[in-house]
């Protein structure tokens, strides 16, 4: 844990530095500096935040993995009873938290009115469910390990999924455009952190590049690949000897 406090102005040169960079959608020097502040209060360094967060619209999503990660490093444990495409089951445990279990599988996502068309549970389920699950579970027994945020997936909760948009003139020649809700983005970039291996992630990122240039979203593009080369490299450090 990085205790250090950093100088005003050198937080804000790094929150100019993150906003030119382009980092996880993060737009403006006011949202970077909002986000540092989150990670210094929590004793960590305010550069965590292009690692850990993504900003989705106007909403903070902090990755399901970052999550578990500083779970486990507040003293948390957790035991997996089942992880696949149909359900994930977990038990959390927390020294001042207590313990619980936590199941989502794909019936609890259709109550809960997660299951779209062509959607990320019906492409990347084990990968969804997951995520659903590390939050809640983080979430009840220690919720300083979330930041007081949700997981992307989680924000299509929050942010408005019906963009805003005028007239538009559509005709058999010029088609209804293809567009790419901030609750898409949030789905495509959970299951791209979530992936479990190389194949997953290249599916994954493959997918959201997809939907992002048929969109035409350039700043979707540019968050996913951000997204995917993070992820990859969280892979290979993990298949490092």
């Amino acid at each position: 844990m990085n205790t250090a406090v950093i100088p005003y102005e050198q937080k804000e040169r790094l929150a100019v530095s993150l906003v030119k960079s382009g980092f996880y959608g993060i737009k403006t020097t006011d949202q970077a500096m909002a986000l540092m502040s989150i990670a210094e209060a929590e004793g960590k360094h305010p550069a965590t935040i292009a690692r850990d967060f993504h900003l989705i619209g106007n909403t903070p999503a902090k990755k399901a993995e970052a999550m578990m990660r500083d779970f486990v490093q507040a003293g948390g444990a957790v035991r997996w009873h089942a992880l696949d495409d149909t359900i994930a089951d977990a038990t959390f445990s927390h020294p001042q938290g207590g313990t619980v279990r936590i199941v989502w599988d794909m019936e609890r996502a259709k109550q809960a009115g997660l299951l779209k068309p062509g959607g990320m549970y019906f492409k990347y389920p084990r990968a969804m469910l997951r995520s659903r699950t590390v939050s809640e579970g983080v979430r009840t027994v220690c919720p300083l390990a979330t930041s007081g945020v949700y997981t992307p997936e989680e924000v299509q909760d929050i942010v408005d999924e019906t963009p805003s948009a005028g007239p538009r003139d559509v005709t058999p020649e010029r088609p209804d455009p293809v567009i790419l809700t901030q609750s898409d983005i949030a789905d495509h970039l959970a299951a791209i952190e979530a992936a479990p291996d190389l194949d997953a992630l290249k599916s994954a990122y493959r997918t959201a590049y997809s939907a992002a240039k048929m969109a035409g979203d350039v700043g979707a593009i540019e968050a996913f690949e951000r997204a995917k080369d993070s992820r990859k490299r969280d892979l290979t450090a993990e298949d490092a000897p």
